[in-house]
């Protein structure tokens, strides 16, 4: 099935598409096509989202790796929202979430 149809008729907080939409944008990211890959980032950040607590690290592992790719783009992002997210992931992993945060 066409990936447009499948987005189209399935919910956004669907896992495999979010699955989809995160190696997507891993592929798109690895090839420096960094427009594609926030477009994918934005989906399955959307995604992840529906299903989990903003207070969840699977929510700021996601923000964390929006931001850089912005970043990389040369967007201005919202530092409040890294350092949230940085800061939900050091409550949950302790200082190594200093060294894990890095994303590209």
């Amino acid at each position: 099935m066409d990936l447009q149809i499948q987005h189209k008729y399935l919910s956004t907080a669907n896992q495999l598409m979010a699955q989809t939409d995160n190696q997507l944008a891993e592929v798109y990211t690895t090839l420096g096509d960094w427009q594609h890959a926030i477009i994918y980032c934005h989906k399955v950040l959307e995604a992840i989202q529906r299903s989990y607590p903003s207070s969840s690290t699977a929510v700021a592992y996601q923000k964390l790796k929006l931001a850089d790719l912005l970043k990389v783009q040369g967007h201005q992002t919202l530092a409040h929202e890294q350092t949230a997210a940085k800061r939900i992931l050091q409550l949950h992993f302790g200082d190594s979430a200093e060294h894990s945060t890095e994303t590209i």
